[in-house]
C-alpha cells in the first residue's frame, strides 16, 4: 500500500463535546500499534515517542493512545492499514487528542501526517 495514495489524514469525530484539554501533541513516530480484543475493550492502541495525557484527565496515562471503535467496520480498517503503515515506514506524525477512551488512554480524534517534517 502506497501511504502516498492513501488518506493522510484520519478525521475520527465520534461525539460532539470535545473537552478544554483537547490538542495536538508534538511530531513523532509511532512506536507501535496494538489491537485490545478482550471482550468489551475491542480497540486499536497505538505507542507514539510524545507522550501526551491532556491536561492529566486520563487515568491509565499516556503510553498509549486509542482510536475508540467506530461502527463502520471499513473506516476502522482503514485507521488500522494507516496507523500500520506510518509505524513501518517510520512517519513522523501529530495526533490531535481529546479526552479519554472507555479504558483511561488518551482519545486519538485525528491523526495527521501532512506537512509533519522528517
Amino acid at each position: 500500500m502506497n501511504t502516498k495514495k492513501i488518506f493522510f489524514s484520519i478525521l475520527l469525530m465520534l461525539g460532539s463535546s470535545f473537552s478544554l484539554a483537547a490538542g495536538w501533541n508534538n511530531a513523532g513516530k509511532l512506536e507501535g500499534v496494538y489491537v485490545d480484543l478482550r471482550d468489551g475493550n475491542q480497540r486499536i492502541l497505538f505507542s507514539h515517542e510524545s507522550k501526551t495525557n491532556p491536561g492529566n484527565q486520563c487515568t491509565s496515562g499516556s503510553d498509549y493512545y486509542e482510536l475508540q471503535n467506530v461502527s463502520d467496520s471499513d473506516l476502522t480498517n482503514q485507521a488500522y492499514a494507516l496507523l500500520l503503515s506510518l509505524n513501518a515506514t517510520g512517519k513522523r506524525v501529530r495526533v490531535y487528542l481529546d479526552g479519554c477512551g472507555d479504558t483511561g488512554w488518551p482519545l486519538a480524534r485525528i491523526v495527521d501526517s501532512i506537512n509533519v517534517g522528517q
